[in-house]
């Protein structure tokens, strides 16, 4: 009777094991709306100074938002969520990024902050499941008595992809032969980094080949108050009220591309801009001195003073038809709070020009 007992205990542990094997529990991510399996493509051709500086953008992709992103867990019922609560960007799953051209960078931008993309690496999105009765989030049930039920949430996902340049030298012909799509990241739970199941959600990039180096060799200038710095001087709190623009002052990129170097490569082409910024943001348009500071800088181009220049979205400054082009912008103090902070202030802003 002990026997059979041991016998049937064993035959019973070891189906119980087999039925909780960790692919069994995995968290699946999928679109509600739209494509699963998105193609960021770079669909015009974009053509880059040979001279660019390591970390310039050389392109970014508009804003892409996947509503209702939804993640449950594989099972319903009595469960070990071994694989936590929360969703996860994993980058380069399929560790593509190596094979890409050595003179660019892919990578991510996620809530203003550029991550290059590591296979083995990832980012936390946020939560993704609840749990109950008998768990906190984020908490592993080991006992087997009882009975939890993972309750799979929708998802905001919202994310930008780039392109910069290395540094390292580019294919003599000056063109990217990159002609693929790659995936770029997959989304699942919290200890999943080698076993996203492949229906998960997940970007992708196409077009690098549209990208080729040229030799124009702009000498890029921004000139403000005082060099490419714009003071402000003095401006009282007594002002403050939310949305006023309380001073703007105006600046200028200056572009020459008279140099003997430079042949015919520059003419005919359109000039862009980018803008980022490392500090806090507010609407994606203002940049703030601090989080907490009350008041922001808004950039406009100067025929438009009205419309706020999109943080990460490309600039068209128009066709380059001569030696040195200037393009005028108007960086204003704008209100966000009626009890701003008071003292002396700082916040920057970096501009990178790419030609297409």
């Amino acid at each position: 009777m002990t026997l059979t007992f041991s016998k049937t205990l064993g035959l019973l542990f070891a189906l119980f094991l087999m039925g909780w094997s960790p692919y069994s529990f995995s968290m699946y991510c999928t679109a509600v709306k739209g494509s699963n399996a998105p193609v960021i493509s770079i669909d015009a051709p974009i053509k880059v100074p040979a001279t660019v500086k390591a970390g310039t953008v050389i392109w970014r992709s508009t804003t892409s938002t996947y509503t209702q992103l939804r993640c449950d867990s594989s099972e319903s019922g009595l469960k070990v969520n071994i694989y936590g609560d929360n969703a996860n960007f994993y980058w380069d799953p399929n560790s593509v990024i190596p094979g890409l051209d050595k003179s660019l960078e892919v990578g991510i931008t996620y809530r203003n902050i550029d991550y290059p993309l590591y296979n083995g690496y990832g980012l936390r999105i946020g939560p993704a499941l609840t749990c109950t009765p008998f768990c906190n989030p984020g908490e592993t049930n080991q006992n087997f008595l009882r009975r939890n039920v993972y309750i799979g949430s929708n998802l905001d996902v919202t994310f930008q992809v780039y392109v910069k340049a290395t540094g390292l030298p580019p294919p003599a012909s000056g063109k990217i032969t990159n002609s693929g799509t790659y995936l770029l990241f997959k989304v699942g739970g919290d200890k999943e980094l080698n076993a996203v199941p492949p229906g998960n959600f997940g970007g992708l990039i196409s077009g690098l080949n549209n990208i080729s180096f040229i030799s124009c060799k702009p000498t890029i200038r921004v000139a403000g108050t005082s060099g490419s710095t714009l003071s402000f001087g003095s401006i009282s709190q007594r002002n403050a009220a939310v949305g006023k623009i309380e001073k703007q002052l105006p600046f200028s990129i200056n572009v020459d591309m008279s140099g003997a170097d430079n042949g015919q490569a520059c003419a005919g082409t359109t000039m862009q801009a980018t803008f980022s910024t490392t500090f806090p943001m507010r609407d994606g348009t203002t940049l703030m001195p601090a989080s907490d500071s009350g008041f922001g800088i808004v950039l406009s181009q100067a025929a438009s003073p009205n419309t706020p220049i999109v943080m990460n979205k490309v600039v068209n400054l128009g066709l380059v038809n001569g030696t040195v082009v200037q393009n005028r912008f108007i960086a204003g103090l704008k209100w966000l709070s009626t009890k701003p902070k008071v003292g002396p202030f700082n916040a920057s802003a970096t501009v990178d020009v790419t030609f297409k």
